[in-house]
This record gives structure tokens, sequence and C-alpha cells, in this order.
């Protein structure tokens, strides 16, 4: 956004230690000094940014730690932008969080292949911030819960894939809409649904199990 002043970072913990990092401004997760992106080895990673946080390079947990990145704030420019992979491998959870909007781009991927949740909150802060889906978001065992509270979109090349976790889609103040070419399965898990507004699933979905909670 015009008018934030950015600070860029990359970090590789070499031995089992975790990379921590609090930011007051923007913070862009980039190339520095001919480190890529963000690499722990199983003490974790966890970014928080007072506002917003772009994901230009990837983030990637390699020793089942989690992975936590937060984009705080009550504001409409505090925004989680994701355009890079974020991978937490063994057991280890994903979890992402905003004031207000969290985009995922058509070319990131957010996964958890082991026991580990994936969860995306967004609108946190301004209760009306909401969660636009492009990119791919899979889990193997783990839950995966997609909030946005203004509204979710799930675009035409979305896919949200679990193996046997269950997978909760909500808009405590808004609607739900997936468009034709978006992809949901859930294997053996089921599929949760609520919003306050008009929900509109036009994708090819795999659900074994359905509930659905329109308030509205």
């Amino acid at each position: 956004p015009t008018g934030v002043t950015w600070a860029v970072v990359a970090a590789q913990a070499t031995t089992s230690g975790g990379v921590y990092v609090i930011n007051t401004g923007g913070l862009d997760i980039n190339i520095v000094a001919g480190v890529d992106g963000v690499t722990a080895n199983g003490g974790g990673i966890d970014l928080i940014a007072n506002s917003p946080l772009r994901v230009s390079r990837g983030v990637t947990e390699n020793g089942g730690g989690s992975i936590g990145l937060s984009a705080g704030g009550s504001s409409s420019g505090d925004n989680l932008t994701i355009s890079a992979s974020i991978t937490a491998s063994g057991n280890g959870g994903v979890s992402l969080t905003a004031g207000n909007n969290i985009s995922l781009d058509v070319s990131a991927r957010v996964s958890a292949p082991g026991l580990g949740a994936i969860s995306f909150s967004a609108g946190v802060g301004t209760g009306s911030g909401t969660l636009d889906i492009s990119g791919q978001v899979s889990a193997s065992i783990g839950p995966v819960t997609l909030s946005g509270a203004g509204g979710v979109t799930l675009g035409a090349s979305s896919q949200i894939t679990t193996a046997g976790g269950n997978v909760v889609v909500q808009a405590a103040n808004g609607g739900i809409t997936q468009s034709a070419g978006g992809v949901i399965n859930v294997g053996a898990g089921g599929l949760g649904v609520a919003a306050r507004d008009s929900t509109t699933f036009s994708g090819t979905n795999t659900v074994t199990t359905l509930g659905v909670n329109l308030t509205g």
C-alpha cells in the first residue's frame, strides 16, 4: 500500500532453533544478502507485523515446528498477502492471521503434510476483513479452517484438500462464494459451512459429511 515503510526480512535457522520477529510497520519476507525467505528446523517460525505483512518468498519449517504469521492491527491496511508457499513439515501447523484482509495468490500454496492444522483468520481486528483464496491449501490429517469475518472467496483456481481432516469455511459477518473451477476435497473428513449472508459453492467438491449453518 502507498505510504507504508517496509522492512525486508529473510532468515535461516541452521540448527534446531526457531525464527521470531516482531516488527512495527510493514514486513516483507523476501531475499536478504543471499538468504531466500525464512527457514527453520524444528524451533518454529513466528513473524508478527504491525502491519501489513507480505510473503514474497517461501516460509518453511523442516523440523516439525509450527508457523505463525500475523498482520496485526484493526485498520483497513492491516493485510496479509501471500504470494509464495508456506510449508510446515512433520506435525507442525500453520496459523495465518490478519487484522483486515488475507489473500492467497494463485501461485502460492499452504501445506501441513503431517498432523498439523492450518488456519486462516481474516478480519480479527476490523470485523469486516475478507479471506480471498486463489491458490492451494493442503493438509493431511489436521483440520483446515478458512475464516473471513467479512466474507470468504474461493477462486476458480483454488484447491482445498485434506486426506482425513475436517474443513471449516466461515464468515461471521458476510457470505461465502466458491467460483466454478474451485476444488474442495476433504477425503474422509467433513465440510462445515457457517455464514451470515448468501453462500454459493460452484466448484468441484468431494465431501463425505456436510454441515451448514446460515444465520442471515
